[in-house]
C-alpha cells in the first residue's frame, strides 16, 4: 500500500466514524503544515493557531474531499486560505530558508561566510516580490511540491506556474543586479535542473 492509498484508506476510515485514525493525517501534516504558515510570514502563535484550525476545518469538510486529488494539497490549500484570510491587507515578511535547489551555485562556494550571506541576501529579495511569486517559491522550493500540487493549491495551471516562477527568478535577478550583486549562477540552477531563463 502506498502512501496515497494509506491516506485514502484511513480517511475512509474516520468517515465510516473512527476519529481516532484522524490523528495519524494530523502527525504526518503538522509540522509541515506549522513550517509552512512560518515560512509565509505567520508569528509563531498565529502559525500555531492556524495549524489548528487547518485541521479541524480539514476534519469537518472531510465528506468534500476528492480522492483523485493528493491529502496534502488539499490540507495545504486550506491552510493557506486560513493564512490569507487572518493576513489579509497586513504586510507580512516571508520566513524563507534558502535551499540547496534555490542556491546552486556561488561565485565563491568554499566560503561558509559569503555562502551564508547571500542566503540572507536572496531572503531579503524574495520578500520584495509580488505575494502571488513569493507564495510560488515558498511552494516550490521550500516545500518541494510537485507543479501538480501546486496547482491544486494555488488554482493556478501548471502553465502560470511555470511562467510565475520564471518570471519571479527574473525579477530576483533584475533586484540582485540593481543592488550590485552578481548571482546569475544562482538563479540558472533554480529549483529542479529544469526550470531555466
Amino acid at each position: 500500500m502506498n502512501d496515497r492509498e494509506q491516506e485514502l484508506s484511513i480517511i475512509h476510515d474516520v468517515l465510516r466514524g473512527n476519529k481516532a485514525s484522524y490523528t495519524f493525517l494530523v502527525d504526518k501534516y503538522k509540522n509541515k503544515i506549522y513550517g509552512l504558515l512560518l515560512k509565509m510570514g505567520a508569528s509563531t502563535e498565529d502559525a500555531k493557531d492556524m495549524t489548528q484550525e487547518t485541521f479541524i476545518t480539514a476534519y469537518r469538510k472531510l465528506g468534500s474531499h476528492r480522492t483523485d486529488r493528493s491529502f496534502a494539497g488539499w490540507i495545504y490549500t486550506i491552510s493557506i486560505h486560513i493564512f490569507q484570510n487572518r493576513y489579509r491587507g497586513k504586510k507580512h515578511q516571508v520566513h524563507l530558508e534558502i535551499t540547496n535547489d534555490l542556491l546552486s551555485s556561488l561565485p565563491n562556494p568554499e566560503s561558509e561566510a559569503i555562502h551564508q550571506e547571500n542566503r540572507k541576501e536572496l531572503s531579503a529579495l524574495v520578500n520584495k516580490l509580488p505575494s502571488k511569486y513569493r507564495l510560488m517559491i515558498v511552494l516550490r522550493y521550500t516545500n518541494d511540491l510537485t507543479y501538480e500540487e501546486m496547482e491544486q493549491i494555488t488554482g493556478y495551471s501548471i502553465n502560470q506556474i511555470r511562467n510565475g516562477l520564471h518570471r519571479a527568478k527574473k525579477r530576483l535577478h533584475k533586484l540582485l543586479t540593481k543592488e550590485g550583486v552578481d548571482l546569475n549562477e544562482m538563479l540558472e540552477h533554480c529549483g529542479d535542473g529544469r526550470v531555466s531563463h
